[in-house]
């Protein structure tokens, strides 16, 4: 029995990381802007047609879709500096005194992209106006940074099984779609079932230390380093895959991933959509059907404006971006198993009451000949490996010395009224059946309960902006998963539930011209529930399981513990419920300073990583052994020594013999008899 209780928080043993070095001073040339987090940056010089510098130029940004507008003056060497932008469609606008006005039509600034637009003002009236095409923006020739922007119309566009965003990723050069290491599987993962996904590697990195942000704020799952909540593909604007070489990114040596959400507009807009798989669809199989299969994924999304009527318009301040996404999958299978049979229980019809005298165990029921026929008519034991001896009689004496059950036809007087009881729960009327195919002495019956799931995905935002100096931004995302499928028993299922969160507030600065901060906190979440249980929780006690071996796990809870038989059935329940798989909570802060044709950053970051998990689960080992083992029923001397091959680890289940001293319980009781006749080494 396990039952663990781990915990990784605040205190010594707490996990922290600096993400970019605390107060560090970054120098760099003229023009070079660095974008923090998922906003971007424009800059220029402005020169007129001789190319001499033009101080005091004003220049204004103006986001299109939202109006807003920044603004800014050129300084003494030309240059202008816009940061801290975020991405969207922009117009900029440069106007000087004797000269006429310039203005560079729409443009894109993507997530973590500076653009760099060079004005030549011709002399004129102001009143004047040159309009020309911003042209080879998507040329960062004032960073060093490598990487690539997927866009909005590659996101919404391309086609995704399962529509999740990772796929993007293998779009991008320098990353290698490569499937090593725990995250392969996706587990503990926000993954909507058959979905394809990818967590690869970027630019020889290994696939375990990318670090995922949404909208400049850590989305990491620190289990194994994946995503805490996948963001919905229609409410994504863009991203941008980057090579880890920017000191303001933390926390990891690989690469960055880097997703810029959709931002409401003064216009209101959305969208719904519905994708639906099933069999029903398809064409009538010549041979087979295959099995049941469903997948319906629904959502929608919406933006706009912020307007309460007669009280608050909040065109060109104030937005609000929503989205929702569910999905319903379900999809059937078989899990063949071997379970006893009416002859095997001494029963003549399966989930009656015993009325036989004997239960047939011989080798015309089990299909063991090893070595031997064990017949039902027999009147001496085999020879061969296929003879059971009773292991409650002369349990210090050799093999030899111990009886036979001749013929293998055990004494229904011997068998424990809880494994009967624990095998009528599990079973019910539910009987062998005939598998095409299978020898019914191998598998006789069909585990074909379907895997179900359901995701609830939602996201909002809401951007303020407060004159031309100040904008807040608050974001709000979540994800549950909740899995159920069939374990190796009937009636016994498996749920994981997985909830997720990721949220964080972030404030940007404008002091003047040449100086503006940002600050923020970020918080990622996940959880994993993980539970399996027989739909009878009660049923450790139907079978004799005592208080301490199944009732006295952490919290209180009672898990009936997995009994595991050698080549044979292995089942049982686990409660592991890990609060805080991965709970990040990020604080983070910039300044940046202009001077002259340099820009100086300093900044820091503070991560704080917890975990919490209890692991309740336990198991009882049913194996052939040559070695001294405990016998419980009837009262017995100590110990007896059984050769290996000569009896059945499955068959000691139903006379509640143990053959490991692993399962400690008094009234030690085996889980399953749906391996009770197998004999080992058939």
């Amino acid at each position: 029995m396990q039952s663990t209780s781990i915990s990784s928080r605040a205190g010594s043993t707490l996990l922290a990381s600096i993400l970019f070095t605390l107060a560090t001073v970054l120098l760099f040339p003229s023009h070079r802007v660095m974008a923090q987090g998922s906003s971007a940056g424009v800059n220029g010089v402005v020169t007129d047609s001789g190319g001499a510098v033009v101080a005091g130029a004003k220049v204004t940004l103006k986001n299109i879709a939202t109006n807003v507008e920044r603004d800014t003056v050129s300084n003494g060497t030309g240059d202008y500096f816009f940061t801290e932008v975020p991405p969207a469609r922009y117009s900029l606008t440069i106007t000087a005194t004797g000269f006429n006005s310039e203005t560079f039509a729409g443009f894109d600034v993507g997530v973590a992209q500076v653009v760099t637009l060079n004005a030549v003002l011709k002399v004129g009236n102001v009143q004047q106006s040159v309009t020309v095409e911003a042209t080879n923006t998507e040329v960062e020739s004032s960073t060093a940074q490598l990487g690539s922007v997927i866009g909005t119309r590659a996101v919404n566009d391309l086609p995704l099984d399962g529509r999740n965003f990772t796929q993007l990723l293998d779009l991008t050069p320098g990353v290698t779609p490569i499937s090593t290491g725990q995250n392969s599987s996706a587990s503990n993962t926000a993954v909507v079932q058959t979905a394809n996904y990818s967590f690869p590697s970027i630019n020889g990195a290994y696939n375990r230390s990318t670090l995922y942000m949404v909208d400049g704020m850590n989305d990491n799952s620190g289990w194994y380093n994946t995503y805490a909540v996948p963001p919905i593909i229609d409410t994504v604007q863009e991203f941008k895959i980057n090579s880890h070489s920017d000191a303001q990114y933390g926390g990891v040596i690989g690469g960055v991933v880097n997703i810029a959400s959709k931002a409401g507009t003064n216009n209101y807009h959305g969208s719904a959509w519905e994708f639906v798989r099933a069999n029903s669809f398809d064409a009538a199989p010549y041979i087979s059907a295959p099995p049941s299969y469903h997948l319906n994924t629904y959502g929608g999304q919406m933006g706009g404006p912020i307007w309460i009527p007669h009280l608050y318009n909040g065109r060109n301040k104030t937005f609000i971006e929503v989205g929702f996404e569910g999905t319903h999958f379900a999809k059937a299978s078989g899990t063949p198993i071997l379970m006893p049979t009416a002859a095997q229980l001494g029963e003549t019809t399966f989930g009656a009451t015993p009325s036989l005298s004997h239960a047939d165990f011989s080798s015309a029921s089990t299909g063991v000949t090893k070595n031997g026929t064990c017949n039902a008519t027999d009147t001496a034991p085999d020879p061969g490996n296929c003879q059971l001896w009773d292991p409650t009689v002369a349990n210090d004496a050799s093999t030899p010395a111990r009886p036979a059950y001749l013929g293998n036809q055990v004494p229904v007087s011997e068998f424990n009224a809880n494994s009967l009881a624990f095998i009528n729960a599990v079973f019910g009327k539910n009987g062998p059946i005939t598998i095409p195919g299978i020898s019914p002495t191998v598998d006789n019956f069909e585990i074909n309960d379907a895997t179900r799931q359901t995701t609830y995905n939602y996201t909002g935002r809401i951007d303020q902006h407060i004159g031309t100096r100040d904008f807040i931004f608050f974001r709000y995302a979540g994800f549950q998963s909740t899995v159920t499928a069939p374990s190796t028993l009937p009636t016994l299922f498996g749920t994981t539930i997985i909830p997720s969160q990721q949220y964080g507030i972030s404030w940007n600065h404008v002091f003047s011209p040449t100086t503006s901060m940002q600050v923020q906190y970020a918080r990622s979440h996940v959880e994993d529930d993980a539970l399996t249980q027989f739909n009878n929780h009660d049923l450790w006690k139907t079978y004799g399981c005592s208080t301490d071996m199944c009732d006295d796990f952490v919290g209180g809870a009672a898990v009936l513990v997995t009994q595991s038989v050698t080549n044979g059935f292995s089942g049982g329940e686990t409660n592991s419920p890990s609060a805080n798989l991965s709970s990040i909570h990020e604080w983070s802060g910039s300044v940046i300073k202009i001077v002259g044709n340099h820009q100086i950053q300093a900044g820091g970051g503070w991560d704080e990583d917890n975990y919490t998990a209890e692991l309740r689960q336990g198991t009882a080992l049913r194996r052939p052994t040559s070695r001294a083992i405990p016998t419980l029923h009837p009262p017995s001397p100590t110990s007896v020594a059984s050769p290996a091959s000569a009896w059945s680890t499955s068959c000691s289940i139903i006379l509640t013999m143990k053959t490991s001293a692993t399962y400690f319980s008094p009234n030690g009781l085996a889980a399953s008899a749906a391996f009770m006749c197998r004999i080992a080494g058939s």
